[in-house]
């Protein structure tokens, strides 16, 4: 999640423009409660925050402090609050599911893919010990071995 977005949740759900410098009310309580979701959601210091609004780090120190004495006095404040993280929260969710193809399959295989190989390895440790056993088909199973090995690095 970045600053930006953060800013075009707070100020849709508020209805203002958060970046305006003003004392009104409404502005004021909307300006903390996106320093209170860019602390949440980011790894932002107060400086970088404090400057996507043109603003000093003090200020967004002030507005963390007093957001949650807001929180026991305005409940729209809250419900504003609570719908933003919410999407939020959604957006995260469905940005974590996207992978990229590659990936995705290397994880979904690798394990099929590991468990052939320990199945090849016993096979060859058995063909060793018939051998060694002076069993005569031992070479029939090593091709045959072989060829299953070749056809799965083809697959895969």
């Amino acid at each position: 999640m970045n600053l930006a977005t953060i800013k075009q949740h707070v100020t849709t759900f508020c209805k203002c423009d958060i970046s305006q410098v003003s004392r009104k009310r409404n502005i004021v309580y909307a300006r903390w409660m996106y320093f209170k979701l860019c602390r949440e959601y980011t790894k932002k210091p107060l400086k970088d925050i404090a400057e996507s609004l043109n603003m000093n780090h003090a200020t967004v120190l002030h507005g963390l402090r007093n957001f949650d004495l807001l929180l026991h006095y305005e409940p729209q404040y809250v419900k504003i609050y609570e719908d933003i993280k919410y999407i939020m929260n959604v957006q995260i969710k469905r940005q974590k599911g996207k992978q990229d193809p590659e990936s995705y399959y290397k994880k979904k295989y690798r394990v099929k893919l590991l468990q052939s190989r320990m199945l090849y390895n016993y096979n060859k440790e058995l063909i060793f010990h018939l051998k060694l056993k002076g069993h005569k088909y031992t070479d029939k199973l090593k091709t045959k071995l072989n060829q299953i090995l070749n056809k799965i690095d083809k697959d895969v």
